[in-house]
């Protein structure tokens, strides 16, 4: 397994970075589903581990919120947990800050990302929604408001992207981050 200790620099828009504590290859992928589907608590201590470079990173951006993306509530029901929500948590203990769940799964969506090559991901419809017409206390004025959205796994970076879509609609002021347990990049090459 390969823990990141920097910002990684995303391809996708609206994102500006992204802040991943593993480097996700094959191993490192089969042990982040793992906990997804069994969360088991002392696996758990091991993911939920960043750098202190990592640590630093994150610290010095000055975040404001914590957003986590939503996950279709059967599978949280099977799972037992809701991971990208256990993610948001540990990152906004890290940071200090609150959670914001605004951001939600439209009523009525298709198939679940997991089922959906990477063109389909991305010319799908946006399954998110912003649930409610106030926004969180700290975007009322005009300040930047730094974001930083949180999953737990990153592969296709298409949920982050409308995600963050979704929150540039009531928040146009934002500075929009991301973070996770891992992510997979694109290159099939190993580091």
């Amino acid at each position: 397994m390969r823990k990141n200790n920097q910002m990684l620099q995303p391809q996708v828009e609206f994102i500006r970075g992204i802040f991943p504590v593993f480097i996700a290859f094959s191993t490192t992928h089969q042990i982040l589903t793992y906990w997804k589907d069994y969360s088991g608590a002392e696996l758990k201590k091991l993911l939920f581990s960043p750098t202190s470079e990592l640590t630093k990173l994150l610290l010095q951006k000055n975040f404001d919120l914590v957003i986590p993306i939503p996950q279709h509530a059967d599978r949280s029901m099977k799972r037992g947990h809701a991971s990208a929500f256990e993610v948001a948590q540990f990152f906004a203990e890290l940071l200090n800050i609150n959670i914001d769940r605004s951001i939600k799964l439209k009523e009525v969506t298709g198939i679940k990302q997991a089922n959906l090559n990477e063109w389909e991901r991305r010319h799908s419809e946006n399954p998110f929604i912003w649930d409610t017409n106030e926004l969180p206390l700290r975007c009322s004025d005009s300040k930047i408001i730094k974001i930083l959205i949180v999953d737990d796994f990153i592969t296709t970076g298409s949920t982050l992207e409308k995600a963050a879509n979704v929150i540039l609609e009531k928040i146009p002021n934002a500075e929009i981050y991301a973070a996770s347990l891992g992510w997979k990049p694109k290159s099939s090459k190993k580091i």
